[in-house]
């Protein structure tokens, strides 16, 4: 996360990547990208992207026995990124009263 000035270790990668691709690209190559972002707390997977409709699918993670589904993003820029990223970080532990905290 961070500061505008001292941005946070995510949004640093994410514009390098954009930045690698943009220098990469030829008229033959394309790059998509996409963001999944869960939250694992007590075993327990949690989705923290919200479908935003025409830019979300859904993914499965895991093995043929055990797998969840998670929402993927879309993302074309380091901005799309970190509005994605900031939106998740928003729902994380926001349940927090439906978990079995003991002490």
């Amino acid at each position: 996360e961070g500061s505008s000035h001292d941005r946070g270790l995510y949004a640093r990668c994410f514009e390098e990547l954009f930045d690698f691709v943009n220098s990469d690209a030829t008229a033959t190559s394309r790059y998509d990208f996409s963001v999944t972002v869960f939250e694992l707390h007590n075993e327990q997977v949690r989705d923290l992207v919200h479908e935003s409709g025409r830019n979300s699918s859904k993914i499965c993670m895991g093995s043929s026995d055990f797998f969840v589904k998670l929402t993927q993003e879309k993302v074309d820029n380091p901005l799309d990124f970190l509005k994605v990223l900031k939106d998740a970080f928003q729902s994380r532990g926001n349940d927090v009263l439906k978990f079995n905290i003991s002490h």
